[in-house]
C-alpha cells in the first residue's frame, strides 16, 4: 500500500514539474514577445518623428512655393528677382560691386 502510495505521489510529482517546466516556458514566451514589441514601439515612434519632420518640411516649402505663385506677376516681385538673379538696373541706375571680400 505504501509503494503504490509513493508511485502516486511520485507521478503528482512529475505532473507538476512538468507543468512548472510549461509555465516556466510560457512565461519567458510572453517576456520575449513583449520585449519584442517593444523594441517596434520603439522604432516606429522613431520613425513617426522622422516622417512628421518630413511633413513640416514639405509644408514648409508649399507655403513658400504658394507665395511665390501669388507673387510672380506682382511688378515689384520681377524687379526683385531680375536685380538678384540677372544683376539688372532701372534706367539711369548705375551698379556698384563691392570687391573687398
Amino acid at each position: 500500500m505504501k509503494k503504490k502510495a509513493r508511485q502516486n505521489q511520485k507521478k503528482k510529482e512529475k505532473k507538476y514539474k512538468i507543468l512548472y517546466i510549461a509555465l516556466f516556458v510560457f512565461a519567458v514566451y510572453i517576456i520575449a514577445q513583449f520585449v519584442s514589441v517593444q523594441i517596434q514601439i520603439s522604432k516606429n515612434n522613431t520613425r513617426l518623428k522622422l516622417l512628421r519632420n518630413q511633413i513640416e518640411e514639405q509644408d514648409l516649402l508649399n507655403q513658400e512655393l504658394s507665395h511665390e505663385l501669388e507673387t510672380k506677376d506682382d511688378a515689384a516681385y520681377i524687379w526683385g528677382v531680375a536685380r538678384e538673379k540677372y544683376d539688372f538696373v532701372y534706367p539711369g541706375e548705375t551698379m556698384f560691386y563691392d570687391m573687398g571680400e
